[in-house]
């Protein structure tokens, strides 16, 4: 148990076996569960975005990053500096203009979407700024949506059933999304990152439309997944959660340039 600000917090519910890292060996990765372990890496990485006319738009510009478990990271960056963007290539949704991002020490660059689809949904966990939760689905039906590969779903309801109830949400399972506040909606965004034990977590200005309370509560989550052995990276120009000297360490990022801050 730990407690930042006055969150009760509990162990997670386990996870289905066949959601174990070991797994990922079939696409090429070794297991890595040792803290402190580099879990991503990612070396003069660039993402530049080329319209139909005119010159290209440079969203990351030769990002070198070494991201380990057990540990909690911040980008800091105001709107349009590249913070989504860096998150999207560490997480394998977009790949990289030039240089090589690896994952548990293979390099992913130029797997094939299929193999990258299964990385995504063994090894990361995600909390979208927007959420993207489908509206007229229930709270408990969002989350048990990244179940929807597996062809075992036995015991699967009851994880994502136990993941609602750890965020305070147990009487709000069949409710319907679009029923939801701002915060229920945000910690249905959580358990649904969480529902695969993803080994990584990555959040996209998850603070942007919560007050300070659920500001404080999201941190608590924060402490708790890192205390748990996850890696945690989360992008934000939220001062609450920016000054809350929470994270292990904090990039600065401008202009899709990374430097660690107070440097």
């Amino acid at each position: 148990m730990i407690r930042v600000s006055g969150l009760r917090t509990a162990p997670f519910p386990p996870a289905a076996p066949d959601t174990a890292f070991p797994k990922l060996i079939d696409t090429g990765c070794a297991p890595v569960l040792v803290a402190g372990a580099v879990v991503i890496s990612a070396d003069k990485v660039s993402k530049v975005y080329s319209p139909r006319r005119g010159a290209g738009v440079t969203a990351v510009a030769g990002v070198t990053l070494r991201l380990a478990l057990g540990r909690s990271y911040l980008l800091r960056g105001a709107s349009g500096s590249g913070k989504t963007t860096l998150l999207s290539l560490l997480g394998c949704m977009v790949r990289p203009t030039e240089g090589r991002i690896r994952v548990a020490g293979r390099e992913v660059t130029r797997l094939p979407e299929d193999d990258l689809a299964e990385l995504r949904r063994r090894v990361f966990g995600f909390v979208f700024q927007r959420h993207h939760l489908i509206e007229r689905l229930s709270a408990l039906k969002n989350v048990m949506l990244p179940g929807i590969p597996r062809t075992d779903l036995d015991g699967f309801d009851r994880r994502a059933s136990a993941l609602l109830a750890r965020f305070g949400l147990n009487g709000r399972a069949g409710t319907a999304v679009r029923r939801l506040s701002g915060g229920e909606r945000q910690r249905v965004a959580i358990a649904r990152a969480l529902v695969n034990e993803p080994l990584v977590v990555i959040a996209d200005e998850p603070t942007a439309h919560l007050d300070s309370r659920a500001t404080f509560e999201f941190l608590d989550v924060i402490a708790e997944l890192q205390s748990s052995g996850k890696l945690v990276v989360v992008a934000s120009h939220d001062p609450l959660l920016c000054d809350a000297g929470c994270f292990d360490e904090v990039f600065e990022i401008s202009d899709g340039a990374l430097r660690e801050a107070g440097r």
